[in-house]
């Protein structure tokens, strides 16, 4: 994503140090509410949430590690509309990198399992990202994303909803889960194939 918005070498490299340590505050929330199965009480998702403040408090006191990863830190869960945390920051007022690794991060947390939710079927991950792209994200950041993130998808094998498995060939640019697919009993094009989707990506 980076490259493809035209960062310069040096802010690809504090992005990609970001992304490594964005999470890294949650060294400080205790185990049992990270590993918590069950749904959190209040009080325990306010202290979850200040994972933010305590990676940008660890961030900043370590020499070398330039503002902008501590900041990215901090603000890696504010959005576009004002209401992420910890301060419920809007638009403009979220820092670049912050923006990038957000994107990133909530993509990964609804396609994987954790101990308090299995993964979302891909074809929901991507539409439950398309309805947040105006609001909770940057749009041409998100735009960039799902559609690099699709490119990547050709060739590929995947399983539909009804268990079948097929390599995808092609990608529709306006409608990226609407793609071609060879199957073993023939070319499936999801555009004409409602009831269709993409459960999971096989091939890696």
């Amino acid at each position: 994503m980076g490259t493809k918005l035209g960062l310069s070498k040096e802010s690809l490299s504090d992005l990609t140090l970001a992304a490594i340590l964005h999470d890294v505050g949650k060294t400080r929330i205790p185990e049992r509410l990270l590993e918590k199965p069950g749904k959190l009480t209040e009080t325990e998702y306010e202290e979850i949430k200040r994972h933010t403040i305590y990676g940008y408090e660890l961030l900043k006191s370590i020499p070398g590690i330039p503002p902008s990863i501590s900041l990215t830190a901090l603000q890696h869960h504010e959005r576009e509309d004002g209401q992420g945390y910890p301060h419920k920051l809007k638009g403009s007022n979220i820092y670049y990198l912050s923006k990038i690794v957000a994107i990133a991060d909530v993509f990964d947390a609804m396609s994987s399992d954790r101990v308090y939710h299995q993964a979302m079927p891909f074809y929901k991950v991507i539409e439950q990202m398309n309805r947040d792209i105006f609001g909770k994200f940057n749009p041409k950041m998100l735009l960039l994303f799902i559609n690099q993130l699709m490119g990547t998808l050709v060739g590929k094998e995947v399983m539909l909803t009804n268990q079948q498995i097929g390599t995808i060939i092609m990608i529709n640019p306006y409608e990226p889960l609407k793609v071609l697919m060879k199957t073993n009993s023939g070319i499936i094009d999801l555009r004409f194939e409602k009831e269709l989707q993409i459960e999971r990506i096989i091939g890696k």
